[in-house]
């Protein structure tokens, strides 16, 4: 029996390291790109429209993981788009929370 505690991370993504983005929800042809990407305050109906697509993408993990291991330490001015279902500035606060934890991922191919 496998017993889970808070200090096991999950396990690498199967998926080759840009293997997975022909299966985001974003990729799809019907989808406009700039939809991932709301610019300014008060654009909450696209802000939720892009994490709404994010939440149903089968690559929600690898996407986040992938947009966390490639920002690194940058702070969320640096940080552009809706990516794994979070906005910059929510990526930079995960990110300072655990930092060792995005800095550690390497993908398998």
């Amino acid at each position: 029996m496998i017993r889970h505690t808070p200090y096991q991370r999950a396990a690498p993504s199967p998926l080759p390291s840009e293997g997975w983005r022909q299966h985001s929800a974003c990729a799809d042809q019907d989808v406009d790109p700039d939809a991932m990407f709301p610019d300014g305050k008060g654009k909450t109906a696209e802000l939720r429209y892009a994490k709404g697509l994010c939440f149903q993408c089968p690559v929600l993990r690898e996407c986040l993981d992938d947009a966390m291991r490639i920002e690194g330490r940058a702070g969320p001015d640096y940080r552009w788009g809706v990516r794994g279902g979070l906005t910059g500035g929510e990526r930079a606060a995960l990110y300072r929370r655990n930092p060792g934890r995005w800095g550690a991922l390497r993908w398998r191919s």
